[in-house]
């Protein structure tokens, strides 16, 4: 795991004799090297597990929670930018298909393995 490599670096001493503090430092640590939302989650999952079972020092890791990944909002075409791709479809049935599937807000993959009997 790369964040543990890096265990040494943020915290004084050896995981065994950790405290509440060089968790925290640590965490701080890997937020300040740019460590993803989603690196840094699972990052505190191997820790809680490490701290809870292994070392059997779950005390230290009970107020470590895990932060808020935030969420993506879907890209939405303008009526111009719809308009041209439906016109980009060529035919009505395709047409027809574009646009019923953009209006249900399907994905591509749930687009594809449609057949024309479904």
């Amino acid at each position: 795991m790369a964040t543990g490599r890096s265990w040494p670096k943020a915290t004084v001493g050896t995981p065994d004799t950790a405290t509440v503090e060089d968790l925290r430092r640590y965490q701080l640590h890997l937020v300040d090297h740019g460590i993803s939302p989603i690196s840094l989650n699972a990052a505190i999952s191997g820790l809680k597990f490490f701290f809870d079972i292994t070392l059997d020092h779950g005390e230290l890791i009970v107020k470590m929670q895990p932060v808020r990944v935030p969420q993506k909002l879907p890209v939405v075409l303008s009526r111009e930018e719809l308009g041209r791709l439906l016109a980009a479809a060529g035919s009505l049935k395709h047409q027809t298909a574009l646009s019923v599937a953009y209006g249900a807000g399907l994905r591509v993959s749930e687009v594809l393995p449609l057949a024309a009997t479904e």
